[in-house]
Parts: structure tokens; C-alpha cells; sequence
């Protein structure tokens, strides 16, 4: 590991995976730069990345009967898994390794990222660190990054992922498929696999459609308890639902 001496103060220069990263601009001056997930490994816990429409929702917010008569059952065993989850938190990554869940229906806005949003809020409310990321976001994220010309944050992106107490892939599948894709999906899924870290995912099929192949969606499949969500659309019903709320407050006001 190469070093880096300041008066009284060595550091190594690149130390990503501890929170610390020797940045050396145009002006040619060292400056560093902290992760404080990584860097601070004691704070007070978080939930860093979720959208901020799903901030603030929680497990009443899960409304069960926005499904049709049909689905409603199914809707509400898989809350009260979730539910039990977050519970026993502590307990599963103890007797299971550290088991994840895998919330997934063919339906679009069906409620799996609403779900897990209200997973990651409820484990971070119970000290837990959480870390969201977007599928699709996430590799962006890491691309764009090469293009910077002081450092690659590609090894940045990457373990942070990889070391989240709790880490949430909303979307997983919904990018477009490339070996690169494989190669850095399989460095974050395989290492928490290792390291028995757990991880939420939300996909559109099980995990052998996602297209990835056995070497990836194997190592999900194990390391997941899967929770199939009713085939049906309930964005609209929930949209509705709060917009007529708001209409009320307005008339009432």
C-alpha cells in the first residue's frame, strides 16, 4: 500500500475501502476525500440513497385492500414477512447467514419498491445502515465515473455496496445486460454472499429470467427468501387515494 506523510500524519493514498481517498487536482495540491459510510463506521445509522417520494412511508402505509379481493391475501402475508423481517433482524442474519429478501411480481407498480422502501425505512429507524441503490442508477453511476479525470470512484461505488450493513437493489434486471453488467453485479452479489450480508432486491421475474445466468442468479436465489407480489397495478389506486386526501385537506382549509 502506497503512503502518503503529512507533518504527523500518515495516510495511505488510496484507502477507499477504509473512507479515504488522496485526490490530487489540476493545481497539483493533495486533498482528501472521505466517504463517511465507510469512514465513520460508528454513526448513527442511516438511509442513504432512497428516492425522496419514498422517505417517509411506513408499514401502515401498505395497504393490502388497494389490491383486488383476490390478492389481498397474498398482499398480506407477504407484509407481515416483511414485517417479521425487520423484527428479527438481528436474529436471521444470526441463524440464516444473513438472508435477504427478494420481493418480485411481472406487474409493474405493483408495490415492490414501495415495500422495500418501508423495509429500509423501518431498519434504519432499528439502527441498521442502509444503502439504496437503483439497478440501472447504480451502473450509471460507475460509468460516469471513469470519465473523471482525478480518480475512479468505480472501486468506490462498488465496495460501498459491497460493504453496506444493509444494502436495497431496487430494479434488479431492468438494465441492459453486457458482460461488464455481469462482471460488477457478481463482485457486489457474490462478496455480501461471503461476508453474509444481507440484501433486499426488487425485480420484474425470479431470479433465473433476470438474464444473467446460473453464476449470478444462483448466488441471489440462495441468499434470498422470495416473495412473490400480486400480478396486479396498484400505483394508480395508491396515487388516487392520497390526491382525494389532499383535496379534502384543501376543501377543509
Amino acid at each position: 500500500m502506497e503512503s502518503y506523510t503529512a507533518p504527523n500524519n500518515p495516510i495511505r493514498l488510496h484507502d477507499e475501502a477504509h473512507g479515504v481517498t488522496l485526490v490530487i487536482g489540476e493545481d497539483e495540491v493533495p486533498r482528501f476525500q472521505a466517504d463517511p459510510e465507510i469512514l465513520f463506521a460508528d454513526c448513527p445509522a442511516t438511509l442513504n440513497g432512497v428516492p425522496t417520494f419514498f422517505q417517509n412511508r411506513r408499514f401502515e402505509h401498505f395497504r393490502p385492500e388497494y389490491y383486488s379481493a383476490p390478492n389481498q391475501g397474498t398482499a398480506r402475508e407477504v407484509l407481515k414477512i416483511v414485517q417479521r423481517y425487520v423484527e428479527r433482524f438481528d436474529e436471521i442474519r444470526k441463524t440464516h447467514r444473513g438472508c435477504g429478501l427478494y420481493l418480485w411480481s411481472r406487474e409493474r407498480g405493483s408495490g415492490k419498491t414501495f415495500l422495500a422502501s418501508i423495509l429500509g425505512n423501518s431498519l434504519a429507524e432499528a439502527g441498521k445502515r442502509v444503502v439504496w441503490y437503483s439497478m440501472p442508477e447504480l451502473l450509471r453511476s460507475i460509468k460516469a465515473s471513469f470519465d473523471k479525470e482525478s480518480y475512479d470512484r468505480k472501486t468506490d461505488e462498488v465496495e460501498r455496496a459491497q460493504r453496506a450493513e444493509v444494502l436495497i437493489l431496487d430494479d434488479i434486471g431492468a438494465e441492459k445486460k453486457s458482460e461488464w453488467v455481469n462482471e460488477i453485479l457478481f463482485s457486489i452479489v457474490d462478496e455480501r454472499l461471503k461476508t453474509c450480508r444481507p440484501t433486499i432486491f426488487t425485480a420484474n421475474a425470479e431470479p433465473d429470467n433476470l438474464g444473467y445466468g446460473p453464476r449470478i442468479s444462483d448466488r441471489i436465489a440462495s441468499a434470498t427468501l422470495d416473495l412473490h407480489l400480486p400480478e396486479e397495478r396498484v400505483r394508480r389506486l395508491v396515487a388516487s387515494a392520497g390526491k382525494e386526501q389532499l383535496r379534502k385537506q384543501l376543501i377543509e382549509a
